[in-house]
């Protein structure tokens, strides 16, 4: 598997995540293959994971090369110093808001913004259509799943979300569009420099399932590729 690289210095590296593949190994999970062992033997090193996506979030993952900078870079993410973007295709007409409350015993928000509605003639049971709305969404810490829990509590799950989603309207993305993922994408990632503390902006284009799926759902202009697409 072939990872493409976004950013890269010699105190760091950002892939472009993609969909289905662990950051590094799991507890419970035998995968073999995960970003951490790619980038790894990408680079013939050893890199540090510091930040992690969920296995079916595409997008942004950094890795720092020593030791030193992985410190640097956990602290800015304990710290929320980090700047995180991330964009999601929810089912419903999303008003901006802002979803604040206690994960796991952490205090967790996430800010979020719609940026496209669209409605499409397919009945999900008990509606003769669909609505659906692309989100941007930003999350001031980095709760498990916080994103995906904050926007179903506020009614409006994740496509493809299979833990904390909606069964009928994923089924209806597999069986119409041969959507199989999680509509959530790291869109972009803002940190300081581990050696220089300049802000250092990295930015993941959106994947071409995620680009169909919003030709699909004629989530203009975004179908167009105005999200981060090249």
């Amino acid at each position: 598997m072939n990872l493409e690289v976004l950013y890269q210095d010699d105190w760091l590296c950002a892939i472009l995540k993609p969909a289905g593949v662990l950051v590094h190994p799991t507890r419970g999970a035998d995968d073999r293959v995960t970003c951490l062992s790619l980038v790894r033997d990408m680079l013939g090193q050893w890199v540090y994971p510091i930040h992690r996506l969920d296995r079916g979030t595409s997008g942004v993952l950094v890795f720092p090369l020593s030791s030193e900078d992985a410190r640097e870079v956990g602290r800015a993410f304990a710290e929320h110093r980090v700047e995180k973007v991330y964009y999601a295709v929810t089912r419903g007409w999303v008003e901006d808001g802002v979803q604040a409350s206690e994960l796991d015993g952490k205090t967790a928000e996430t800010s979020y913004r719609c940026l496209a509605r669209t409605e499409v003639p397919i009945p999900v049971d008990p509606h003769p259509s669909a609505r659906y709305s692309l989100v941007e969404a930003r999350p001031s810490s980095g709760v498990y799943h916080q994103i995906r829990r904050h926007l179903r509590r506020a009614g409006h799950p994740i496509l493809g979300d299979t833990r904390h989603g909606h069964k009928g309207h994923n089924q209806m993305a597999r069986e119409h569009f041969g959507f199989e993922r999680l509509a959530l994408h790291a869109g972009r990632l803002v940190l300081p420099h581990p050696r220089t503390g300049q802000p250092l902006c990295l930015e993941a284009p959106t994947t071409p399932d995620l680009r169909q799926l919003f030709y699909e759902l004629k989530l203009d202009p975004i179908a167009q590729g105005d999200l981060l697409g090249r």
